[in-house]
């Protein structure tokens, strides 16, 4: 199990952390980097992490760690390192994607009237 740290208490503490995340402990550990594995290494939860998502001193810094892990598993799912099913549902649960027919589930309907409606059929 990897290293816990300690919690960072400013951005500047973040940022060291999340550069010595990728740059020094996965490539030392031969891990794949993801979000729990994030979690662990600043030593906080995965309830605090997206807690801190929302909190604007940390968002754009933990957005774009999220978005190099996310980097990662598509680069391995594209050499086929790890099946496209295990892709598909970490980007769902990690990173806010959906499928398209999921997305047009969650628009909205337009209804046509008048003679709008003559003009659809």
């Amino acid at each position: 199990m990897g290293k816990c740290r300690r919690r960072f208490r400013t951005q500047r503490e973040l940022e060291v952390l999340l550069e010595e995340y990728f740059e020094k402990y996965l490539p030392e550990v031969c891990e794949i980097g993801d979000v729990e594995s994030l979690c662990v290494f600043l030593g906080i939860s995965r309830k605090s992490f997206d807690a801190l998502c929302c909190d604007s001193r940390y968002s754009e810094m933990l957005d774009s760690a999220k978005t190099h892990i996310a980097n990662i598993k598509k680069q391995l799912a594209m050499t086929g390192k790890i099946p496209a099913s295990v892709f598909s549902f970490d980007f769902k649960n990690n990173h806010g994607y959906c499928d398209k027919s999921e997305d047009k589930a969650q628009s909205a309907k337009i209804v046509i009237e008048g003679k709008a409606k003559s003009w659809s059929e």
